[in-house]
């Protein structure tokens, strides 16, 4: 989220659909979100679900002005032919002048609905500019929030807010995914929801899961993952996890894999053998 490279302000979002009537034919291309649709300075954070009807969710913020924080909204593209061809731009979450940030979004396979989790900045709230405060009540806070669909897509609920049961209460910020969540299929938890998260207490992130065993209607959270601090040469210490996806292995273990927060070119890695707890 800290950096907007080059490449990124060209070409912010594309889908790769491999020809299968061929296996020597050429990828084609598709360009879902380009800087300056529908007059959005910057569109990024892109989240792409597969639903089980067939259809293709492309998730973004549509960002006022080059920044993490601009009044973001939470914008959607759907696509009925494998995405070959895609429809209308909709604006499918707003929260005022709050910035709406980091869709991530899981289909409950047994009902369809889709759930997609956003996190809400107050306006004039930026991640290192001092006014947001730790908490999940009160002003100048970091908020979550829940919107759900029933018709694939098509039409969105209102915002929920899932903050108390989806935040630490001495976290200053949280950031689902951006990516997917995953619905676990195996093993002792199947069925559980899980939505990845990162975190910030003070100076430092940390990440963990946030799952639902009841189709999303409560939420918990897990544990944080261990061993996200550092020590650097200057014996300072530092972060080493921030933006996090999840996947269910064969044998039901989930496993984390996370960047590192000051970009170091590795990254890290946890296991969970309790669904995700």
């Amino acid at each position: 989220m800290k950096r907007i490279t080059a490449c990124a302000r060209l070409l912010l979002f594309t889908i790769l659909l491999v020809r299968t009537l061929r296996a020597d034919a050429d990828p084609a291309i598709s360009v879902v979100f380009a800087e300056g649709m529908e007059g959005y300075s910057s569109i990024r954070i892109p989240a792409l679900l597969a639903t089980a009807r067939g259809a293709l969710l492309a998730f973004a913020e549509g960002r006022n002005s080059r920044a993490d924080q601009a009044a973001n909204r939470i914008i959607l593209k759907r696509s009925t032919d494998g995405g070959h061809t895609w429809g209308a731009l909709q604006v499918i979450a707003r929260d005022g002048t709050n910035s709406l940030n980091n869709p991530c979004v899981v289909q409950e396979q047994s009902t369809g609905r889709i759930l997609t989790m956003v996190q809400s900045y107050p306006a004039g709230g930026k991640e290192f500019n001092g006014k947001l405060k730790p908490g999940v009540a009160g002003a100048n806070i970091v908020k979550n929030y829940l919107l759900t669909s029933d018709d694939d897509g098509i039409t969105w609920s209102g915002l929920t807010d899932v903050t108390t049961m989806t935040k630490a209460a001495d976290a200053i910020t949280i950031a689902s995914g951006p990516g997917i969540g995953i619905q676990l299929e195996r093993g002792s938890h199947r069925g559980r929801i899980i939505v990845p998260f990162n975190q910030r207490v003070g100076p430092f992130w940390d990440v963990r899961a946030v799952y639902s065993d009841d189709r999303g209607a409560r939420w918990k959270l897990g544990d944080i993952a261990p061993d996200a601090r550092a020590t650097n040469a200057k014996g300072q210490t530092t972060s080493m996890v921030n933006e996090v996806q999840m996947v269910e292995l064969q044998d039901s273990v989930v496993q984390l894999n996370s960047r590192r927060a000051d970009e170091k070119p590795f990254r890290k890695i946890a296991y969970s053998r309790d669904g995700g707890q």
